[in-house]
């Protein structure tokens, strides 16, 4: 919640100049408190999710802090390492299309998820031939790349090791050979 609340809510993103651009609601939302937090520089603090989440959140008056990050990108950044750092036995995904958090529990709710990536890197593949036809400048090893990063999975799973193949395993992905 506390993350939440001061970054969705009352998040700041410092500018190259060393301003401030404001993307948290309650801030947009109250000229009053927007004004009271740039005018109290002291109370604007680096944004780290381990701190943050024990800021005392206050709904009857200003807060005591409110948090900012350099980009946009680096508050979905450090929330999402935050998340991943949670003991649980399970992932968690926002859906965007039902705008839900999916709970990824079970081999048939990863392989789900996987069909639907699978389904949009189809798009993105059709659009990158069809756009680097066109354009030379399109990087496509860096994009290429920037999709293999995000797939650190071990190559053997427990089926493997078993001699055991499944049809619908779907560790062996890989983004270099276009499975």
């Amino acid at each position: 919640m506390n993350l939440y609340f001061f970054t969705v809510e009352f998040g700041l993103c410092r500018q190259p100049d060393g301003s401030f651009r404001v993307y948290g609601a309650g801030l947009l939302s109250s000229v009053a408190e927007l004004q009271h937090a740039l005018a109290s520089p002291e109370k604007i603090k680096r944004f780290d999710p381990d701190v943050t989440v024990n800021e005392e959140c206050i709904i009857t008056s200003y807060q005591n802090a409110y948090y900012y990050t350099d980009s946009f990108e680096e508050a979905k950044e450090k929330m999402r390492a935050f998340a991943d750092s949670i003991q649980r036995p399970f992932g968690v995904r926002y859906n965007p299309y039902t705008q839900s958090v999916e709970i990824l529990s079970n081999a048939q709710k990863i392989t789900a998820l996987v069909r639907e990536l699978r389904g949009d890197i189809c798009i993105v593949s059709s659009a990158i031939k069809k756009i680097s036809a066109q354009d030379s400048t399109l990087d496509v090893e860096t994009i290429a790349n920037m999709l293999h990063t995000g797939l650190q999975v071990n190559e053997r799973s427990p089926q493997s090791t078993s001699g055991g193949s499944s049809p619908n395993s779907e560790h062996h992905l890989s983004p270099k050979h276009g499975k």
